[in-house]
């Protein structure tokens, strides 16, 4: 069911659930309109919410981008595409975009929802995002990791092997987003020991951007403005 100006109108006061579909790896996803934007959600977390997905939202206000030369970029996680709404919002030059999810009803609903709202082209893999890294021989210029099941960042994305895999996959210059939830003490705990034990190994100039619920990792101090 699309939006429409009266469901709109009434989300500002509730949400409003429009569809629910069943999903082999998050059980059950729903997309549901609030404030006037879709939001996917599974039933522990929100995948995606237009431009008030807040972790990636907050996180690109902090970045210069005119420090940025970008012709392409990749999303491992798609969601329902609110990095790419986003990244379009903050990076105005062209891109070719690329994304990768594992699940056949993310990706369907997001083609259902966002997809005609973006200006760049896009290509969609269906797969595992760390066997598609360890494959992909492509470069990118702009790369965000934002791979959950719920509210669980699977083992093999934290992974030094995977990271090393994601930096092979990144141009000179590239500038990474790597999202991990730090809702609670112990998330934000777990965090910063992945932080400081794994992720500045392979990228030595990182930094943690802390925003309400999230901690976005960068690759590089330099693109802060």
């Amino acid at each position: 069911m699309a939006k429409t100006f009266y469901k709109s109108l009434i989300s500002h006061l509730f949400e409003v659930e429009i569809e629910r579909k069943e999903s082999h790896f998050s059980k059950q996803l729903i997309v549901s309109l609030a404030k006037g934007r879709y939001q996917l959600s599974s039933l522990r977390a929100i995948y995606s919410y237009e431009d008030l997905y807040l972790n990636f939202a907050q996180a690109f206000e902090v970045i210069d981008w005119k420090k940025i030369e970008a012709k392409n970029c990749l999303l491992l996680g798609l969601g329902m595409g609110s990095v790419f709404q986003l990244l379009e919002k903050h990076y105005t030059k062209p891109l070719e975009m690329v994304a990768v999810d594992i699940d056949p009803v993310v990706i369907e609903l997001f083609s259902k929802y966002i997809k005609a709202q973006l200006k760049n082209n896009l290509t969609i893999y269906e797969g595992d995002a760390s066997d598609w890294i360890a494959a992909n021989q492509s470069t990118f210029d702009i790369v965000t990791v934002d791979v959950f099941i719920d509210d669980i960042v699977p083992n093999k994305f934290l992974s030094i092997e995977f990271l090393e895999e994601l930096k092979t996959s990144m141009s000179q210059g590239a500038c990474l987003f790597y999202n991990l939830l730090a809702m609670s003490a112990l998330d934000k705990q777990k965090a910063r020991r992945y932080f400081e034990a794994r992720f500045k190994q392979v990228f030595e100039k990182g930094h943690i951007i802390e925003t309400k619920n999230n901690y976005i990792l960068i690759n590089d101090t330099g693109f802060l403005r």
